[in-house]
């Protein structure tokens, strides 16, 4: 009866009303947070996080005159580098994989996504021990004794892997399903000409899924920005903050620190961050073929 009374010469009110309820989930967990968070980054705060006074742009200040903040984006940039490549490798080898219809095919394809149903925190876990320098399976494999969560380039190495292993499986069904858009004729065409398995990839599946490559590429750099549950499990951001990225010293800041105002402004960095690196990649979109 309202939205009957609402809607005047069948306008335009009643859509509205049905779209309220996820218009009211976004202004209070999406668009609220957002603005709070660009507001209090110009101000000063309280240890509990409340606002005490406006201070301009003194917490861009004083992160900009950091040299350990040039360092972890340093970090940032290796990392999102390292999972974006990784992940999109292993993602599209997964895929020829499934691809090929050969025997249990359907057994891998499913082993190949279930890292997707594990959460970042459960996976860090396990791997956690699997990388324990006395007990850990790994080492007990290789006849090693590496520390590899404790020295820095393993443990970056690890993070990354871990990062890789759990994304991997979304780059696999995305490109799967890119594969079987491709044209068997064209497969066809290149074995006439001599093609052989690897020059028919580079020839013809390389462009025929140069679109949806690119999409990965952005989402897995999204992704990488954006880490947080298995660098707090496996490192806590060390050794020597050799995995400390940005998103992680943001949480460090606010909550460990109590340096809200600070960790305010490098979420809009990052989110700016991430704006940039997009928009860069949307740039070099004229290098896709479609």
């Amino acid at each position: 009866m309202l939205i009957r009374k609402l809607s005047l010469y069948g306008g335009t009110v009643k859509p509205y009303l049905y779209l309220a309820p996820a218009l009211v989930l976004l202004l209070l967990f999406v668009y609220y947070p957002f603005v709070k968070t660009v507001l209090f980054s110009f101000s000063l705060t309280s240890p509990a996080g409340g606002f005490v006074k406006w201070i301009g742009v003194d917490n861009y200040l004083t992160m900009f005159a950091s040299a350990d903040f040039y360092a972890m984006l340093w970090v940032t940039f290796r990392f999102s580098i390292a999972v974006m490549v990784f992940s999109l490798l292993a993602g599209f080898f997964f895929a020829l994989l499934a691809n090929a219809d050969s025997w249990g095919g359907s057994f891998f394809k499913t082993l190949y996504t279930l890292p997707m149903a594990v959460s970042s925190a459960a996976i860090a876990v396990v791997f956690n021990f699997i990388l324990h320098p006395i007990n850990g399976v790994l080492n007990d494999i290789l006849g090693t004794d590496i520390h590899w969560l404790n020295a820095p380039g393993w443990a970056f190495a690890a993070v990354v892997f871990v990062t890789v292993w759990q994304n991997a499986a979304l780059n696999y069904i995305i490109i799967l399903a890119a594969l079987k858009g491709v044209e068997r004729s064209l497969y066809e065409a290149a074995a006439v000409d001599g093609a052989g398995y690897w020059r028919k990839q580079f020839v013809v599946t390389l462009p025929g899924i140069s679109p949806t490559l690119f999409f990965l590429i952005i989402i897995n750099a999204v992704i990488a920005f954006q880490a947080f549950a298995q660098i707090h499990v496996l490192t806590s951001g060390g050794p020597l903050g050799s995995t400390s990225i940005l998103s992680y010293n943001i949480y460090i800041e606010a909550l460990r620190k109590s340096h809200y105002g600070l960790a305010y402004a490098q979420s809009v960095f990052l989110f700016l961050l991430i704006i940039v690196v997009t928009r860069i990649q949307y740039y070099l979109e004229k290098k896709v073929s479609y």
